[in-house]
């Protein structure tokens, strides 16, 4: 604030920033942590940098940049600074767009020169074409495609800010073309670089962040690249977190470009889910064994039982994939699950998010995340692949999927949860999962009506020897539809359950 009322304040600081007691000291400490606070120091301030300073700034980076020498400034000093350099080049307005451009390039042409070198030289110039691949990432902080008349990186000044400050926060428009084009040039580098050293991991990890930047800064522009590109990139992922890290990047391009990504989603989805099911934790799930003499017995060993680091992965990619799915569900893509390519799958992904949601995975807060994401994304496919009729849509014989799986889950996976929470369901984070269990019934209920309901009443919640009187009433309040006397009536089923079931630890 003080910074914005006082220009020549702000003048002299980054004339000491620029000066001999700043990037230009002859102490490499002071250098690079000058390198770091320039970067803190221009974030909040950079759109007026970019109105009053943008020629001295640049002007003074462009000479200290240099992936060849690293006895001046190291790497990730130079980081520091092409990420404070795109802060400002990524505010500018329409009188500065040919300077802004013509720095862009400037600071790009030497990055996209070292990636290609890279890619015809093999391992002797990898270092350096990681180092630029890096440093483009950090560089394109700044640029975000947007469309409407704000951006999203849009400036609020407090009250008392000066006039001059609101007018450049309120400049917001799209990225000249001249911009968009400069970083497509630099994102063709980065794939030949991956081409020629797709097997070296630190590659394939700088190019996946590069791609996370550039959905935001290419907007629709990127959805060829990620697309053309996305199976390969899962193909060579060799473990659990680089295959949870590139199902990130599909999530973040479906959550952004919605029905856009669907062409793409549809040419890739096989390739995603077939990799991902490779990784992630093998589950045996038991509907509930008798013991021969009438009482049912289940397993309280749950999926974080294993300390093992490898388990833990796997469980963390299991939270990402299932993220993807309901990303899919909920932005209008869900018909590409029974699309012509990828409908012999669906039913099979359908019970494996089933299967995920009856596992025991424990009370905490971490855990109940799974039975959670199951739940949303089960009741999304039966809104969308459900008529309210109970006819399924596009023929996809998902309501007699429903009747056979959704009402065991719900009762399996709450008794579990209520063992585990010590014969309690009144903790708030058990609440929170029995609430969503709750709603998926009801879903179900909506969509499948009486062949759901009956099912549920006369086979599931008799098999868990609950007693007639007692699924008679519930059936009926489910039919009713409140949430809320639902809630309290399931968890009143779930504790006479509870107390019938033998539990093996």
């Amino acid at each position: 604030r003080i910074m914005m009322s006082n220009g020549e304040l702000l003048t002299d600081a980054l004339r000491i920033f620029f000066g001999e007691y700043g990037l230009r000291s002859s102490d490499r400490y002071t250098r690079s942590r000058c390198s770091y606070l320039l970067l803190k120091f221009v974030r909040p301030l950079r759109f007026l940098i970019a109105e009053r300073h943008m020629d001295d700034m640049i002007n003074a980076f462009q000479p200290l940049l240099s992936f060849q020498d690293s006895t001046f400034l190291s790497h990730e000093d130079e980081c520091y600074l092409y990420e404070a350099a795109g802060l400002v080049l990524g505010v500018g307005d329409t009188a500065r767009d040919v300077g802004r451009v013509n720095y862009l390039q400037a600071l790009l042409s030497p990055l996209v020169v070292g990636m290609d070198a890279a890619a015809r030289n093999g391992e002797e110039s990898m270092r350096i074409g990681v180092q630029c691949l890096s440093a483009a990432g950090a560089l394109s902080k700044g640029f975000t495609a947007y469309d409407g008349e704000r951006s999203p990186r849009s400036f609020s000044p407090s009250q008392d800010d000066p006039k001059s400050a609101k007018e450049i926060g309120s400049r917001s428009r799209a990225l000249p073309q001249e911009v968009m084009s400069s970083w497509s040039f630099c994102l063709e580098s980065v794939l030949r670089i991956t081409e020629r050293h797709s097997a070296n991991e630190e590659v394939r990890r700088r190019v996946l962040f590069f791609f996370h930047r550039m959905v935001e800064t290419l907007g629709e522009l990127s959805i060829p690249y990620v697309a053309s590109h996305l199976p390969s990139m899962i193909r060579m992922a060799c473990g659990a977190p680089e295959v949870a890290a590139i199902v990130l990047l599909v999530n973040q391009a479906v959550c952004k470009f919605q029905r856009k990504m669907e062409r793409a989603m549809d040419e890739t989805l096989v390739v995603v889910v077939e990799r991902v099911s490779h990784f992630l934790p093998k589950i045996e799930v038991e509907s509930g064994a008798s013991d021969g003499s009438g009482s049912l017995r289940l397993s309280l060993k749950t999926a974080y039982s294993s300390q093992s680091e490898e388990l833990r992965e796997r469980v963390e990619l299991l939270k990402v994939y299932l993220a993807f799915l309901h990303c899919l569900m909920t932005n209008k893509l869900g018909s590409v699950l029974l699309s012509p390519k990828n409908a012999f799958m669906s039913e099979q992904i359908a019970l494996s998010v089933v299967q995920y949601g009856q596992e025991c995975w424990g009370p905490s807060p971490s855990a109940a995340i799974i039975s959670k994401q199951c739940y949303g994304i089960l009741s999304s496919m039966i809104s969308q692949w459900v008529a309210p009729s109970g006819a399924a849509q596009g023929d996809s014989g998902f309501g007699s999927f429903v009747s056979r799986y959704i009402g065991n889950m719900c009762v399996r996976s709450a008794v579990l949860l209520y063992a585990l929470s010590g014969n309690t369901l009144s903790h708030h984070t058990v609440s929170t999962v029995v609430r969503e269990n709750v709603v998926l019934q009801l879903c179900a209920v909506r969509h499948c009506g009486a062949s759901f309901l009956a099912n549920f009443v006369s086979v599931v919640l008799a098999y868990w020897q609950c007693s007639r009187v007692s699924a008679e009433q519930y059936g009926n309040q489910l039919a009713a539809g409140d949430i809320d006397s639902n809630c309290k009536a399931f968890a009143g089923i779930i504790e006479e359950v509870g107390s019938k079931v033998q539990f093996l630890s």
